[in-house]
């Protein structure tokens, strides 16, 4: 029996490539053809590709990555997952790369997981790929004119969606209109507050998931932000889970655990802050998945009762690394709003006082003296009313809005 080799399985060749990093596949292919048909399924399933465009720039794996999607339509359909980063460095795309983009772009009728980070304002890409979108949901192939000439969708397929997360330069709402029988999560990158934009898209699609997030430098450091909307969803349990699996790591083995990690800074919009049920099954959830949050921003849709401020530390304690807590009155309309009086704010403030979190919460029992309450904010052209407070000295910052 020396020197017979025995032929491996599919099945097990898959759980080698499988567990191989795409410079290992691609030496695997090489020396042993039978294990193409497996590399290549591999490697073109989840696709993560940082774009720069520079003038007089020349031909990149952009484009190689491009034509092989043009013209090959098998290893098109293997595409499962594509993630475009537009660097800060880069200029507006000229159009023969976005057209470029958008033509490999109805080729891949298995993609599910769409990610494209914009960092500026490019109105001919979002037009041409919020129409791919919106025509190529439908299930039967038709040929519609963008600008500069038609682009085709083939017979083989359509685009379905399942995650999108995209820029806040895109129409969201028609996005989540177009791709409505298939799409599960929308998320926004880039944009600080969605509240209003997304409440509409709730209403027409329930089962739509929304997030946003961005990265911003506040006061010398970077944060990653994440902002969730468990309002728009009051009888819902949230599906933070989701959110980590549906984000686009490249080169992770686990869906979603650099996002994870990276995200020190939550804002959570909450429709009643009374039900302590529920907002604790949302802060036990975010702690579980996101176990490097240090600032938290409870966001309230109505004014919480006098009575239930004391259960709110219990809870927000079992958040490890949290070093800073807003809890904010969101207005949905334009309108002033009430301002809310002085003896309900101070409310909140005994509560904290007198809950002795993890001797975190240096105020003394019963005593505000070295608390300072630095008034109410009203802006005309945002829907907040901001009313600070800040425990002194010590380093947990509290604040309510």
């Amino acid at each position: 029996m020396e020197g017979i080799s025995v032929p491996l399985p599919p099945e097990l060749k898959h759980h080698i490539a499988a567990l191989c990093g795409p410079g290992t596949l691609v030496n695997l292919a090489i020396v042993d053809k039978s294990y193409r048909d497996e590399a290549e399924r591999v490697l073109y399933t989840k696709i993560f590709i940082e774009f720069s465009w520079r003038r007089g720039s020349k031909s990149t794996i952009w484009d190689k990555l491009n034509d092989t999607l043009r013209q090959n339509l098998h290893k098109a359909s293997l595409v499962r997952s594509l993630t475009v980063l537009f660097k800060h460095d880069s200029i507006l795309a000229p159009p023969f790369v976005t057209d470029s983009f958008c033509t490999t772009l109805t080729n891949l009728h298995g993609l599910v997981n769409l990610c494209l980070h914009l960092h500026y304002r490019d109105e001919n890409l979002q037009a041409k790929v919020q129409t791919i979108l919106r025509y190529a949901s439908r299930p039967f192939p038709r040929q519609w004119e963008i600008q500069d000439g038609p682009i085709f969708l083939f017979s083989q397929g359509y685009l379905r969606l399942e995650t999108f997360h995209c820029s806040q330069y895109f129409d969201f709402s028609a996005i989540a209109d177009a791709q409505s029988n298939s799409l599960r999560i929308l998320g926004s990158y880039g944009g600080k507050d969605n509240l209003r934009s997304f409440q509409s898209i709730a209403q027409r699609h329930p089962e739509l998931m929304l997030f946003s997030h961005v990265r911003e430098n506040y006061v010398g450091t970077l944060h990653n932000i994440l902002s969730v909307y468990p309002a728009l969803y009051p009888d819902k349990s949230f599906p933070w889970k989701a959110i980590v699996e549906s984000s686009h790591d490249e080169n992770s083995a686990y869906p979603g655990s650099f996002f994870s990690r990276s995200v020190d800074w939550v804002h959570i919009y909450l429709a009643d802050i009374c039900d302590v049920q529920f907002l604790r099954c949302v802060v036990e959830g975010m702690v579980e998945l996101f176990p490097n949050v240090t600032a938290l921003d409870l966001k309230c849709l109505r004014t919480p009762e006098r009575a239930y401020f004391q259960h709110i530390p219990p809870i927000i304690s079992t958040i490890p690394r949290l070093r800073e807590l807003s809890l904010n009155r969101v207005f949905l309309d334009q309108s002033s709003g009430s301002v809310l009086s002085q003896n309900h704010r101070l409310e909140l403030v005994k509560a904290w006082s007198t809950s002795n979190w993890r001797g975190r919460c240096t105020m003394a029992r019963g005593n505000l003296d070295n608390i300072e309450i630095y008034g109410v904010v009203r802006s005309l052209r945002t829907p907040y009313t901001f009313v600070i407070f800040h425990a002194l000295p010590r380093n947990f910052i509290c604040s309510y809005c």
